[in-house]
């Protein structure tokens, strides 16, 4: 991150978000549904709508990355861990933000 001059999120369990300045975050949201191919694409996109609508760099890729692993746990408590698609993610992002929100 600081080679670059840039926000990196190096996706695993947990998920590191590394800023510019050294500061590093550690997701806690999150399951191995995550691991499945297309969940990386869906994650970028999250984290490009934030930042796209205004939201700093490191907050989007943040709360990009927290609110991506929620999706994911409300899936695994429905039994979907295993058989997720990464079209599913986003059907579950309105119910994972107003989670957040309350």
């Amino acid at each position: 991150a600081r080679e670059w001059d840039a926000v990196v999120a190096l996706k695993g369990p947990p998920t590191a978000i590394a800023s510019p300045t050294g500061e590093v975050y550690l997701n806690t949201t999150g399951n191995t549904a995550l691991a499945h191919g297309g969940a990386g694409d869906v994650l970028a996109g999250i984290i490009a709508g934030l930042w796209a609508g205004g939201v700093a760099a490191l907050e989007a890729a943040c709360a990009g990355v927290h609110l991506h692993g929620l999706a994911a746990d409300l899936l695994a408590e429905g039994g979907a861990e295993r058989a997720l698609l990464p079209g599913d993610l986003f059907h579950v992002l309105p119910k994972a933000l107003a989670e957040l929100e309350s």
